[in-house]
């Protein structure tokens, strides 16, 4: 895990606007936007490229260099886990991966209930 960005709830920022902390290719797409400021729903990307990379022994972004990296993560450029093999993580991870954080779930209490929905409908 990478707590090097690690903040308590509440607490005071950890950067200035325009500073980006922790390990790039786990950063979501707005966290290179200087412009703007992340939320919890950065916390459900990074679980999500976490899942994907167990799931499927791989980064789901990852190209031959960080700059090519970085732009696959701003276009949200991966390949989809397969729902055969993953019915249920495959649409969860694809909605924790959307590049506009207002389409993934708000925080880990919504993507547990979004994930309890999907095992009632298995």
């Amino acid at each position: 895990l990478d707590f090097g960005c690690a903040k308590l709830v509440g607490a005071e920022r950890l950067t200035s606007v325009g500073i980006t902390i922790g390990t790039l290719a786990y950063q979501p797409p707005e966290a290179f936007d200087t412009q703007r400021e992340v939320d919890p729903t950065a916390d459900v990307w990074m679980l999500a490229v976490t899942a994907y990379e167990l799931l499927q022994s791989r980064h789901p972004f990852l190209d031959e260099d960080y700059p090519r990296t970085l732009a696959r993560i701003s276009k949200g450029q991966y390949d989809k886990l397969d729902g055969a093999r993953f019915p249920i993580l495959a649409p969860i991870v694809e909605q924790c991966l959307d590049v506009d954080p207002a389409r993934r779930p708000q925080n880990a209490e919504e993507l547990a209930a979004r994930i309890q929905a999907s095992l009632g409908e298995s």
